[in-house]
């Protein structure tokens, strides 16, 4: 196959100039580029951060990667000379039209790809010292650099699904979820519910995303139930299916089962008082379970059904 292989540093600039060159020369050649390989990254990060590494994992003997020069695969000497002597020694032939340079697996080859990469780092450590510069002249002129303060950003992520997000706070998810679904951080909903002037918590939070763990569980759903109705406790559930206590608790939860009351619930009944006066004082329910040599989440699914939380407010 025939790759060709684009970089820019920003979203700022684009590739296009790089992509007619490559076609271009192609044209010449009479070959057709098989496939596009495009970064938008500085050319100093690691290139297995980069789509570059997932191309270096695929190429094979007898491919070909064109680029317009030796800087686009990088502006760091030494990647790229690892870079480069990996392809070799995979039998990848690496082409860059503007440097006029071909790959091959000899010292000379190496040699020329040494120099054409000190070029590259160079021209970058120099473009970093001018730009140091030249911020550091403005700021002993008086000029500020940046966006002035106290200033706003003209534009925010997430504009125009103000709907969405609160269509999903109305259903239940939490802001972790709501995170993950539209591929942001939770800081960034965090600052978009402040924009809207929305706070989460006016919203019940009923519907969690599922996690691994949960994923794992799933299949056992049917299972799960049946032993259920046959007076199973989760204990019990727990060790028939090999999964932690815990595990199948926070399962029912999800998928909005609860259990029939257990026998060690029964033993906690005879210390209700006890175990509401340990709550209010401020114990967990972790240092009440060690008390009464019971399972945290036994104590804590105890505190909810009596509604201890609730009278202890």
């Amino acid at each position: 196959m025939i790759y060709g292989y684009l970089r820019v540093s920003t979203d700022h600039q684009d590739n296009e100039n790089q992509r007619f060159k490559i076609t271009c020369h192609c044209k010449q050649m009479s070959i057709q580029i098989d496939e596009w390989v495009e970064d938008v990254i500085s050319g100093a990060t690691d290139p297995n951060k980069r789509n570059l590494g997932d191309l270096l994992l695929s190429v094979k003997k007898g491919d070909t990667i064109i680029a317009t020069e030796v800087s686009r695969i990088g502006r760091d000497m030494v990647s790229n000379l690892n870079v480069l002597s990996l392809l070799a020694q995979k039998g990848v032939q690496v082409k860059t039209i503007n440097d006029c340079y071909t790959l091959e697996n000899t010292a000379l080859s190496m040699v020329i790809a040494s120099v054409l990469s000190f070029g590259a780092q160079s021209e970058r450590e120099s473009n970093s010292m001018r730009t140091k510069q030249a911020h550091a002249k403005a700021k002993a002129d008086g000029k500020y650099i940046g966006r002035p303060l106290g200033s706003k950003n003209s534009h925010y992520k997430l504009e125009g699904q103000d709907d969405e997000i609160l269509g999903l706070l109305k259903e239940g998810y939490f802001k972790i979820d709501i995170a993950k679904k539209l591929g942001v951080s939770i800081n960034t909903i965090d600052k978009k519910l402040e924009i809207m002037g929305v706070n989460a918590k006016d919203y019940p939070k009923a519907k969690r995303s599922y996690k691994t763990k949960d994923k794992k569980i799933d299949p056992h759903r049917t299972t799960i139930l049946l032993l259920l109705e046959r007076g199973k406790s989760i204990s019990e559930i727990a060790d028939i299916l090999g999964f932690p206590y815990g595990s199948i608790y926070q399962y029912l939860v999800l998928i909005g089962v609860k259990e029939q009351k257990t026998q060690l619930e029964f033993k906690l009944d005879e210390h209700y008082d006890e175990i509401k006066a340990m709550y209010k004082a401020g114990k967990t329910c972790k240092q009440i379970a060690l008390v009464f040599d019971v399972c945290e989440f036994t104590v804590r699914r105890f505190i909810e059904r009596k509604n201890i939380l609730k009278k202890a407010a």
